[in-house]
């Protein structure tokens, strides 16, 4: 009698719909991508490679992202109400110090938050290669993909892997990076033609 592997008692990482998890981060200004990350620890630990994660960062990161969304929601209320104040000012001496300090807080927690994206995303990668070795591949993650799309591309090699088709070229992220590129410069021509 053959026995049935429960992937869900395991605890390993589950294929997920990289369309519907891009769309989430949309819908959330991209918070989901750090309930991602959190979600992720314990199904990534369960691999059987040497290099482990831990939820810290992860939490951190997601109580930052909260925290610029209320700082933005925050100033735009603050910049609403002091609109005419603000339309008179020539000098930044003449901008409210309320402003002037949220936004230097944001922008603080932003270059922060993006490190830390960036050490969790390559964390994750790193395990992933690791669990490929294990497995007999020696397909590697990209780095130049994970840099760029971070969650959604690690999630599109899980689903990879999961099929049975991480040897197989890669056309998700590659079209992916030319629709970004193809957008980039649309949106340049647009500003300076328009």
């Amino acid at each position: 009698m053959k026995e049935v592997i429960n992937e869900e008692s395991m605890g390993i990482p589950k294929k997920k719909s990289v369309i519907l998890l891009l769309l989430l981060g949309i819908i959330t200004l991209g918070i989901s991508q750090y309930i991602w990350f959190v979600k992720r620890v314990k199904e990534l630990n369960n691999l059987q490679t040497k290099t482990k994660t831990k939820k810290a960062i992860p939490i951190i990161s997601l109580i930052f992202i909260i925290t610029i969304a209320i700082g933005v929601i925050t100033l735009g209320v603050f910049m609403y109400l002091q609109w005419e104040d603000l339309d008179a000012a020539l000098k930044i001496e003449d901008i409210p110090q309320e402003i002037l300090i949220t936004s230097t807080i944001i922008i603080l927690l932003s270059l922060i938050l993006g490190i830390l994206t960036l050490m969790m995303a390559f964390k994750y990668r790193k395990i992933l290669n690791e669990s490929l070795v294990n497995k007999g591949t020696s397909v590697k993650l990209s780095g130049l993909y994970t840099f760029i799309f971070h969650f959604i591309y690690l999630q599109y090699e899980i689903n990879r892997i999961i099929k049975d088709n991480e040897t197989q070229k890669r056309t998700g992220p590659l079209i992916a990076l030319v629709l970004v590129i193809l957008t980039i410069i649309a949106s340049i021509i647009s500003v300076l033609y328009l």
